[in-house]
C-alpha cells in the first residue's frame, strides 16, 4: 500500500486548505464503513485521506431561519435518535434505523450515504422527498447547494469532484400540517441493503393528503420522481380502494422506469406491498 498522507481537519477552517492537498486518488471518510472495506480489498488506494468525523460543523444537528440543517458527519444512530429529526421528520429517523446493523449505524453518516451515490441508498429517496439542498465546500472555499439528483444521479454535471466535501444538508421545516414517511424492502431483514424503498411527503388537512411527492429508491440509478403514484392519492379519502389504486400506480411506476429489466416482475409486485405499507403508515 502507498503511504497516505492523513488530514484530520477540526472545522472548516483546517478543511479547505485540506481539500487543497486532494487529488483525484484521495477519499474523504467520516465513518469508512464502505471505504475501509474497499482498501482492505485494494479496490481504492488513496494517497491522501481527509477524516471529517470530528469537523465540527459537520457533526451538529441545528434549526434556525425556517431550516433543520444535518451535519454531514451526523450518523444513522444519531439521526434515528435526535429529538428534532424525530419531530419533523420521521421518514429520516426510519430510514436511518433500517440502515444495515446496528455497528454501521453507528459509523456511518448521513453525509457518506450521499457522497458514496449508490442508487440503494437509504437516505436517498427521504432527503428528496423533503426538498433537501446539499451544502458542499471545496478548495477555494466556496459554498455550492445542489439538490440530491444533482449529486448522485450518473451523467450530473453537478456530481461532487475530488476537492469537495459534503459538509451539511438543509432541510425547510414543515409549515402547517403535513406528513413524511418511508418504508423500506430489504434482503435481510435484520442488515439490509434496499432492495426497494419508497418516501413520500406531503400536507394533510381533513385527512387528505395535498401536494404529495413520492420517491422511489433502489429502482433505477437515482431516485425515482413518482409523480403518477402521488396523483393517486391526493385529494381523496385514503380507503381501501384508494390504497388499492395507489399500489397499482406504483407498479405502473415500476414498470416505466426499469422496463425489460430481470427485476421489474418481482419489484412490480412488490412495489404494491410496500404502497399498501407507506399508507398504513398515515393517521386516518
Amino acid at each position: 500500500m502507498n503511504d497516505i498522507t492523513m488530514y484530520s481537519p477540526r472545522n472548516l477552517d483546517e478543511l479547505v486548505p485540506a481539500l487543497a492537498a486532494a487529488t483525484g486518488l484521495s477519499k474523504i471518510i467520516a465513518g469508512g464503513t464502505d471505504l475501509t472495506i474497499a482498501m482492505h480489498e485494494g479496490e481504492v488506494c488513496p494517497d491522501v485521506l481527509i477524516d471529517v468525523s470530528r469537523t465540527e460543523e459537520m457533526r451538529r444537528i441545528s434549526e434556525s431561519g425556517g431550516k433543520i440543517v444535518i451535519g454531514a458527519a451526523v450518523t444513522f444512530t444519531e439521526a434515528e435518535n435526535d429529538p428534532t429529526i424525530k419531530k419533523y421528520f420521521p421518514s429520516i429517523a426510519r430510514a436511518a434505523s433500517g440502515v444495515g446493523s446496528k455497528q454501521i449505524r453507528n459509523r456511518g453518516t448521513i453525509g457518506g450515504n450521499l457522497a458514496n451515490a449508490s442508487p440503494a441508498g437509504d437516505m436517498l429517496p427521504p432527503l428528496t422527498a423533503l426538498g433537501a439542498r446539499v451544502v458542499t465546500v471545496n478548495s477555494k472555499n466556496e459554498i455550492k447547494r445542489r439538490t440530491v439528483n444533482d449529486i448522485v444521479a450518473p451523467g450530473s454535471p453537478q456530481k461532487l469532484k475530488f476537492d469537495e466535501a459534503v459538509v451539511s444538508i438543509e432541510l425547510p421545516a414543515p409549515r402547517g400540517e403535513s406528513v413524511n414517511t418511508f418504508a423500506k424492502l430489504g434482503s435481510r431483514r435484520a442488515v439490509s441493503i434496499a432492495r426497494l424503498s419508497v418516501a413520500l411527503n406531503a400536507g394533510f388537512s381533513g385527512g387528505l393528503l395535498t401536494a404529495p411527492i413520492v420517491i422511489l429508491g433502489a429502482l433505477g440509478r437515482a431516485p425515482v420522481d413518482a409523480k403518477r403514484a402521488a396523483a393517486a392519492i391526493e385529494g381523496v379519502p385514503l380507503t381501501d380502494e384508494t390504497a388499492e389504486r395507489f399500489a397499482e400506480a406504483m407498479a405502473e411506476e415500476v414498470d416505466l422506469a426499469i422496463p425489460g429489466r430481470y427485476s421489474q416482475p418481482y419489484k412490480r409486485e412488490a412495489i404494491k406491498g410496500l404502497a399498501l405499507d407507506l399508507l398504513s403508515q398515515l393517521p386516518r
